[in-house]
């Protein structure tokens, strides 16, 4: 059960649920109508959606899939998209029924844990911008800490990316499953490790190039935070994680700041944080 006290399916089988009933579609065992599905989706969109060529039907499904799921949680309808494209390609059809219902079923959760960031001061265009009143504007100059995070740790994101802005440290946020995109602009990336973060081909994917290229980098790049019980694979495991699992709110925040690096304040702002998520990583 959520903390709305909704009760749905974990993110893992939801997904898995949507790629089998694309997978048992006689339309979509064909690359040229995975291709046209993809282009439709984009075209609802307003941004192409490319798939990779070399890979397996279901493969390119799920990131079909996941692709869509990151866009609802970015408010763009993205599984309306994926519900309409099917539908549209399809016409009525089991696959396209059965899509339509799981689709039903997630929409209003997403969009519960959107209203819920909204309301907890949480993430605007994917930049925590709410700096504290004495700190100088981090608009101009290079983010020194990127926060990397799985969709599903949005509650965690939130309350981390506040409190490391109340002390003054610039944060970025990148809610793609992947840290690479903002590398380029970050000293730092302070990886959410979760079930659902650890458990993305993405997020091991793009680490895996980050310690082919410098393996000697890892440790000064990496800022690794368990916010979930859960085994972080290689290369993610060669730098000694800070486990905020089990804590209460006061000595996460400690942890947190240790882990950073920066000196441990009383908060600055007057406004209240976000809520504190559940320490079993729950929301």
């Amino acid at each position: 059960m959520d903390r709305d006290g909704l009760r749905a399916r974990p993110d893992h089988d939801w997904q898995q649920a949507v790629v089998q009933a694309l997978c048992d579609s006689p339309v979509l065992g064909d690359r040229s109508a995975r291709a046209m599905l993809a282009e439709l989706i984009g075209d609802r969109l307003g941004r192409p959606v490319a798939l990779r060529e070399q890979a397996t039907t279901q493969l390119q499904l799920l990131e079909l899939v996941r692709f869509c799921v990151r866009e609802e949680i970015a408010a763009n309808h993205g599984l309306s998209a994926l519900a309409d494209a099917v539908s549209l390609l399809e016409g009525r059809s089991r696959t396209a029924d059965a899509v339509s219902e799981l689709v039903r079923e997630r929409v209003p959760r997403e969009h519960a844990l959107r209203e819920q960031v909204v309301r907890e001061h949480a993430l605007r265009e994917h930049v925590v911008r709410a700096a504290p009143p004495h700190a100088p504007s981090h608009t101009d100059r290079p983010v020194p800490l990127f926060l990397s995070c799985a969709g599903a740790d949005l509650a965690w994101a939130s309350w981390i990316a506040w409190h490391l802005e109340d002390v003054g440290v610039g944060v970025r946020l990148d809610l793609l499953d992947g840290p690479l995109s903002g590398l380029e602009q970050s000293e730092r990336v302070l990886a959410v490790l979760s079930p659902a973060y650890v458990g993305s081909a993405p997020v091991q994917q793009a680490w895996q190039t980050v310690h082919r290229r410098s393996p000697e980098g890892m440790a000064e790049l990496l800022v690794p935070v368990m916010v979930e019980p859960c085994r972080p694979p290689w290369p993610l495991s060669t730098v000694a994680h800070t486990d905020l699992t089990g804590l209460g709110e006061d000595a996460a925040r400690t942890r947190l700041l240790d882990a950073v690096g920066v000196t441990r304040t009383v908060p600055t702002r007057h406004a209240a944080p976000p809520r504190f998520p559940d320490p079993a990583g729950r929301r």
